[in-house]
């Protein structure tokens, strides 16, 4: 099956094009066992709420957890499967006359990815709760293929720290030094450097996340969510929420209200 531009096999609650990138706020139906399809254009999905497996013959089966993203290049085929309550995500769409535009190739793209890295899509999330329009140098950041840095020595432990914390909050500046075997002051300095924040503003970020995350399933609420990733009340949950990502946390759950699931694959 293959599917045209704006077309998924789900129901948009919203859609808008502008300038040929579409984006679709799309819910798709509980425990949907969807059949091989592939699309005419690219598409990023990027999960809002609830759990589902993507398939492909390209890389096999991965479950996304809430505020991450696939990448599905023009023409892979593939399929997703829902879990008991549904999943409810946003569909980002490159059409051949917006990379035009942009002075750019199906190639530039990249191929079949999966974006695990919550913080690397809550901007997008953010920018769509908001209802304003994806800005070119926003759009073009996401959908571009990665940018593959030099292996090195000193990469791979930094690396290793910046996903320790996207993993688990439950980190401090020395805590986390000692994990990777450095000095806290080396690695303050160059992990601002490197990602152009403090380690503190990356694990505050992080606890933000896994919070919200654990909000979304729907069996507490924000303020229990908080009060387990070491917030004193909501307000101030809210409050460094803001700070970081420019609108509430509720706004990010309100947007996918209603949507649960559980193990599908």
């Amino acid at each position: 099956m293959v599917l045209s531009e704006m077309q998924y096999l789900g129901t948009a609650a919203r859609q808008v094009q502008r300038d040929g990138l579409g984006v679709s706020l799309t819910a798709y139906p509980s425990r949907q066992r969807q059949t091989w399809h592939r699309h005419e254009n690219a598409t990023m999905f990027i999960l809002l709420r609830g759990e589902f497996c993507d398939e492909s013959p390209a890389l096999g089966s991965r479950v996304l957890a809430p505020l991450t993203a696939v990448f599905h290049p023009a023409g892979a085929v593939h399929r997703g499967n829902a879990g008991d309550m549904g999943r409810v995500g946003i569909n980002l769409e490159p059409t051949a006359a917006w990379m035009e535009r942009q002075g750019i190739s199906p190639k530039d793209l990249g191929g079949y990815r999966y974006t695990l890295d919550p913080h690397e899509t809550i901007t997008l999330v953010r920018l769509a709760l908001q209802g304003d329009a994806l800005t070119e140098s926003i759009a073009l950041e996401c959908l571009l293929a990665p940018h593959e840095e030099p292996k090195s020595e000193s990469n791979a432990w930094l690396q290793r720290g910046y996903r320790r914390v996207v993993e688990t909050p439950d980190w401090t500046l020395q805590s986390l030094a000692q994990e990777l075997c450095v000095h806290p002051v080396y690695l303050a300095r160059v992990f601002r450097q490197r990602y152009g924040m403090s380690v503190t503003q990356h694990i505050r970020r992080s606890r933000l996340i896994h919070a919200t995350r654990l909000a979304s399933g729907g069996d507490v609420s924000l303020a229990e969510a908080a009060i387990e990733f070491g917030y004193a009340d909501h307000a101030h949950f809210t409050r460094h929420f803001r700070e970081e990502f420019g609108a509430t946390p509720s706004d990010f759950l309100r947007i996918a209200k209603g949507c649960k699931s559980s193990s599908i694959c």
